[in-house]
């Protein structure tokens, strides 16, 4: 969540609803914490004014954040919130991150940590019998590698594990729903959403998770 160091000496008195851009369809990880975290906030604003969360997916959150430094006035009257993706595509310089975070400020930041997890249908209980059966033949549904993908990616890189990634989806909900249907058997996502949407496909004997990162 960004906003520039001038907007927070002159936020006027009198707010009215403050709108939250959140770069994600509703479903993920980010939005699962921006929704349980940020509307109770209002209650400390003056008059009890409301935060109103608007979504918008596409471009590895870029599109969203593109969007907000185009059309929002650095006023006080609305918020960013960011994710990393959002950070990795500027630093990694994406043509599609037409932003730059030197202009925004951060109010607050959330470590959500994240949780891989594969479908039992492999048979396997834990990363070392991964390791040990060798021919799993992983797929995972992906963002793009300019994204927190990349840190998943990353940490099966250096297991020396082969992974086949599905690019081009607009979040991780769907990349959850993906593993649900089938279609891919590795998936990961961040705490608030492993533990509403995931941990009951644990229970019910559907998903193992293997390993938690950050």
């Amino acid at each position: 969540m960004s906003f520039s160091a001038d907007e927070v000496k002159s936020a006027p008195i009198e707010l009215s609803n403050i709108e939250i851009t959140l770069p994600y369809p509703t479903g993920g990880g980010t939005d699962t914490w921006a929704r349980a975290v940020l509307p109770p906030l209002s209650q400390f604003l003056p008059g009890n004014k409301e935060l109103l969360i608007k979504n918008v997916g596409g471009s590895n959150g870029t599109k969203a954040a593109n969007e907000y430094a185009i059309l929002n006035p650095l006023n006080g009257q609305s918020l960013l919130v960011t994710a990393a993706a959002t950070h990795l595509a500027y630093l990694l310089g994406d043509d599609r991150a037409r932003y730059d975070l030197n202009n925004w400020r951060a109010l607050m930041a959330s470590n959500a940590g994240t949780v891989v997890y594969v479908s039992s249908d492999l048979g396997i209980s834990n990363v070392k019998e991964l390791f040990d059966k060798g021919d799993n033949k992983l797929v995972m549904g992906s963002l793009g590698p300019a994204s927190e993908d990349l840190f998943v990616l990353m940490a099966f890189d250096i297991l020396n594990i082969d992974i086949t990634s599905i690019f081009g989806l607009r979040g991780r909900g769907a990349s959850r729903k993906m593993f649900e249907q089938g279609e891919t058997n590795l998936d990961f996502q961040t705490a608030a959403a492993y533990l509403n949407h995931v941990q009951p496909l644990v229970k019910s004997n559907e998903a193992v998770p293997l390993f938690s990162l950050g």
